[in-house]
């Protein structure tokens, strides 16, 4: 690590018993580019949280688990494991990790195809409502340094981590008071040091969650190593979206109204940095009325320009009447050119009781998005999300089947992928990397060793529709050309 001693590392898991023998054999590609799919954990009840970490010397994937009781009927305590792949990329078997490492999310540090560090959240019960925090950093090979504590009272485990590559660290959290008021703060760890003391970004907002981001650093050096841009993001109890900004060199900036949020309902947002400090804030809102049915579903963005120290008017992408809660977009810098924004869309009326989900894709040039586009198939329903970017280019998976994700219905969903075509700079056609298995939160990662595309997901066994109800396992695929 920079600007410090280096903790020691520790190993955090011992191998389990052997899996499958495709688990530990190099997959064979399909005719899309992708490989046959790889499953790298033992089945479970319910699997979620899937992260990756890719680096120049391997990968991992990490997730966390549930089972249920031998009653059969509630769920004993969480667990969390990891896998490994080295060498020519093939995964090898399940390795758990300690308890506390199902508390709180796994995230890469630095830029995607590159760092291959990482930095794991969790939380220690400290009230009925309460926990405390700590980080502990690691690589993709599984090892892990003694956790840095902050010393901090999150409520309800709202909380959000975020880091660069040198090993910066942004923590931001709610906290309670006695009287009930939700309180948003924030604490910064530089490369080599601990957290430092929290600052209290707002008193008033009331906020329900917050979200943490940072740029990849190397703007200014100072005793303390580089600094990077931190932001965080949060709605307020009267419906506004608010963001707090802390540019490399300077101190934290007055909290600021970007547009419109919805009251007592969860927000999905996402805040990226780009070149020259740009700021973009996505986010997804749904107001409940007071009956209880849902309102119009709107996807919006608002863009800090370098040369002004407050955002733009934001920007509606997408107004969708009839929609149920699509979930949280993602945004991703796109080929150092601007940004990329992925998220489900529900345009057009109710159809025997639903509407037809698609993904759409914005660019965004200079300060403003560009129309949004249709990157899945016709006829899908999808669900579930996510883009990532490489050094030439960018990847948007999701779920996606002819009925609703969560229905019995057979066929289940698949895994699909659209990546960059290099003759246009676009996403190029979506191509469908695993079995139709009620396949669900597909995440994926630019992987520097080999120069491919990884994707994890959650996949069931069985033969549909009997799999809709079995028990799940994390399931791998890669690509390097022609995805």
């Amino acid at each position: 690590m920079r600007g410090g001693s280096v903790h020691p590392w520790f190993t955090v898991g011992v191998l389990l018993a052997a899996l499958t023998g495709s688990c530990l054999v190099q997959p064979a590609a399909s005719a899309s580019g992708w490989t046959e799919p790889v499953t790298v954990s033992a089945a479970h009840d319910s699997i979620d949280s899937i992260a990756l970490a890719a680096g120049t010397r391997g990968e991992m994937v990490l997730w966390h688990a549930d089972d249920l009781l031998p009653d059969g009927q509630v769920f004993g305590p969480s667990e969390a494991a990891f896998a490994t792949a080295s060498g020519e990329g093939q995964f090898g078997g399940e390795h758990p990790l300690q308890s506390s490492f199902a508390t709180g999310a796994l995230v890469n540090l630095g830029p995607m195809w590159g760092s291959g560090r990482v930095a794991q959240l969790t939380f220690r019960r400290t009230g009925l409502s309460t926990s405390e925090p700590a980080v502990a950093l690691g690589g993709v090979d599984g090892r892990f340094a003694p956790p840095l504590r902050v010393h901090a009272a999150v409520w309800a485990g709202r909380a959000s981590l975020a880091g660069d590559a040198q090993g910066d660290l942004l923590l931001a959290w709610i906290s309670s008071t006695r009287s009930g008021r939700r309180q948003v703060w924030v604490s910064v760890r530089h490369s080599g040091h601990p957290f430092q003391a929290p600052r209290l970004v707002s008193s008033t907002a009331d906020a329900e969650q917050v979200t943490a981001a940072m740029g990849e650093g190397l703007h200014s050096m100072s005793a303390k190593g580089f600094d990077a841009d931190m932001a965080v993001a949060f709605a307020s109890k009267t419906g506004r979206m608010l963001v707090s900004v802390r540019l490399h060199g300077q101190g934290w900036g007055s909290v600021q109204d970007v547009g419109q949020a919805a009251v007592g309902t969860v927000n999905g947002v996402a805040v990226a940095f780009g070149r020259s400090s740009r700021v973009v804030v996505a986010w997804y809102r749904q107001q409940l009325s007071e009956g209880g049915p849902l309102g119009p579903g709107v996807t919006q963005v608002a863009v800090r320009p370098p040369d002004r120290h407050g955002f733009l008017p934001p920007q509606t992408l997408e107004r969708d009447a009839n929609a149920s809660l699509t979930g949280t977009p993602s945004l991703v810098v796109n080929n150092g050119r601007g940004f990329l924004l992925a998220y489900v869309a529900q345009p057009g009326p109710l159809v025997h009781g639903s509407v037809s989900s698609i993904v759409r894709v914005s660019y965004s040039k200079g300060n403003r998005f560009a129309p949004p586009q249709t990157v899945s198939p016709a006829g899908q329903q999808v669900s579930g999300v996510v883009a990532a970017e490489a050094p030439d280019g960018d990847i948007v998976s999701w779920s996606g089947g002819p009925n609703q994700p969560l229905t019995t219905l057979s066929p289940g969903a698949a895994i699909f992928a659209a990546v960059t075509d290099p003759r246009t700079g676009r996403l190029g056609a979506p191509a469908q990397v695993g079995p139709a298995e009620y396949a669900e939160l597909a995440t994926p990662i630019y992987a520097p060793y080999g120069q491919r595309w990884l994707l994890a997901w959650r996949g069931r066994q069985g033969t549909p529709p009997q799999s809709a109800l079995g028990r799940v396992v994390v399931r791998v695929s890669s690509c390097v050309s022609q995805c």
